[in-house]
């Protein structure tokens, strides 16, 4: 298994910009072979109770102007409320007809209570719990959450540096569905991830 990092357009070898006559291009794509894959223990498919995993890589990043880390939330810290707009990216399915995306979605969503989100997804939800959070994608969204967008970061902008908040987990991924979609809540899983990451 391999991990590309730094992709934005799988069509191009190199992914560039244009503005004002002025090329800028990314770094060449990076790919890292998995080293090791965990699993959280109590992970249950049916409910989607403990959605995370931790990837450990072969050899050293490097950071760039196109791949950089993430923060992960201080326990106890809040860089997103209820109203908040979030931001998810993923390689999902761009349309009805299953057509994957070539290009990194960037979807824009608001963050609801998880009240709302059990009222909203009673029909096809059994539970929405404390170590989860919702978001719905705004309607006048360029990009949609569909399916295979799930693993991707749930993430919200505090002083120019991004916090993932979520990893998006399960909801009715149907390209356009205004049903809410069910994320992994980070914040109650930063024991598990300083205990299962190695230095």
């Amino acid at each position: 298994m391999e991990v590309q990092l730094g992709e934005y357009h799988t069509v191009n070898d190199t992914d560039c910009v244009f503005e004002k006559g002025i090329q800028e291009c990314s770094d060449p794509v990076r790919d890292y072979t998995v080293n090791k894959t965990i699993i959280h223990r109590y992970y249950t498919k049916r409910t989607r109770k403990n959605d995370i995993a931790l990837i450990r890589l072969n050899g050293r990043i490097t950071y760039s102007d196109y791949i950089r880390p993430i923060c992960l939330p201080l326990p106890g810290t809040k860089f997103a409320n209820i109203g908040d707009t979030m931001t998810i990216s993923g390689w999902g399915i761009v349309n009805y007809k299953g057509t994957s995306a070539t290009i990194k979605k960037r979807i824009l969503a608001e963050l609801i209570s998880n009240e709302d989100c059990r009222e909203r997804t009673k029909s096809f939800v059994r539970e929405v719990t404390d170590d989860m959070l919702c978001t719905v994608t705004f309607n006048n969204s360029n990009e949609q959450s569909c399916s295979g967008d799930g693993g991707g970061p749930v993430m919200v902008s505090n002083k120019l540096q991004w916090h993932q908040e979520g990893i998006v987990s399960f909801g009715i991924f149907i390209c356009g569905s205004k049903y809410p979609e069910i994320h992994t809540r980070v914040e109650k899983y930063l024991e598990w991830i300083e205990e299962n990451t190695e230095p």
